[in-house]
């Protein structure tokens, strides 16, 4: 990899120009010292998978509650009907809650893990590379309030920015994942809040069924953009790491 300097002060020591023949990075650095370049550098293929098989679970668990919405959907309108307010009766679409939330908490976990080692190895390969947020926010940028909003999007942008190959420099596919995350977090939440209240209300809960079906649908869209983020990373990592071109790119 070529390291190119530009024009030094008198007695700067020159950089390392011909350790890997052929490649170049187009920036500029006036380190004397080489990086480390592939010495941290371990695969992340297996949690790329593991995010990847869990997110479709997720997936899979809002079609299920969205079917589990339609069939309770009129037990929720009887008992409105009737005077008894939705919060105070138990359907099948009540079950998905506990067993989603434990997935999304395994999710979440393995998210994080595949992130860090993502981190790593951008580190290892770019370490010049600019990121907006510390190896921490991995795990915390998921969680912590307000911040959760546009933390993890900047994380995994800058860690797919620091190793992108050249066919994907200018893609925006990690922004329309974050968008459709963010209607996901949204739409995800609107049916709970329709069975939740304690006034009975029919209009309401008639609902149910169409918000989660809504619902399912984003889920999907964002699971593609997820699974093509995480592609692109573990592809794009794995060919810097054999000492192929890397080309750093401005957030795009």
């Amino acid at each position: 990899m070529t390291y190119q300097m530009p024009p030094g002060q008198p007695g700067e020591q020159p950089g390392y120009g011909a350790q890997y023949p052929g490649q170049t990075y187009p920036y500029y650095y006036t380190s004397p010292v080489p990086p480390p370049m592939f010495g941290q550098f371990r695969s992340a293929k297996g949690l790329a998978t593991g995010v990847a098989a869990l997110a479709g679970l997720v997936t899979l668990f809002e079609f299920v509650e969205a079917v589990m919405a339609w069939i309770s959907g009129q037990q929720f309108q009887d008992a409105a009907n009737e005077g008894v307010p939705p919060s105070e009766i138990f359907t099948p679409y009540d079950i998905m809650a506990l067993p989603l939330l434990a997935v999304q908490v395994v999710v979440w976990i393995v998210t994080a893990l595949w992130l860090t080692q993502a981190r790593k190895n951008a580190d290892a390969l770019n370490p010049y590379a600019r990121h907006a947020r510390s190896p921490m926010w991995a795990w915390l940028g998921w969680v912590v309030p307000v911040v959760s909003l546009w933390f993890p999007y900047q994380f995994v942008r800058d860690v797919r920015l620091a190793t992108v190959d050249e066919r994907h420099r200018r893609g925006g596919i990690v922004g329309w994942w974050w968008a459709m995350w963010l209607v996901y977090l949204v739409t995800s939440q609107v049916g709970a809040q329709l069975v939740t209240n304690t006034d009975p209300n029919a209009d309401l809960t008639a609902a149910l069924g169409p918000a989660e079906t809504v619902n399912a649908v984003v889920a999907v869209v964002a699971l593609v953009l997820f699974l093509q983020v995480i592609r692109q990373i573990t592809q794009d990592q794995e060919t810097a790491a054999q000492g192929r071109p890397i080309w750093p790119a401005g957030p795009g």
